[in-house]
């Protein structure tokens, strides 16, 4: 519930609703990976696993976003 309530309320990079649902199925896949008994320290596992998908997935579905950097 927080990482959705999160994706809501941070600012985006181009406002499109794509970018919602990029970063709602990333919280998904990072509770999953909360759920896996993961042999690192979770503080640093979770944020990784969540940023590097998220990551992912831009590259995949919005690599417009990474044309004007």
């Amino acid at each position: 519930f927080v990482g959705v309530l999160i994706v809501l309320l941070t600012p985006k990079y181009l406002y499109i609703p794509d970018e919602y649902y990029i970063a709602l199925f990333a919280v998904l896949v990072t509770t999953v990976a909360d759920s896996i008994n993961l042999p690192v320290d979770d503080n640093f596992a979770i944020p990784l696993v969540y940023s590097g998908f998220l990551y992912i997935l831009y590259l995949i579905f919005l690599p417009s976003a990474f044309i004007n950097l």
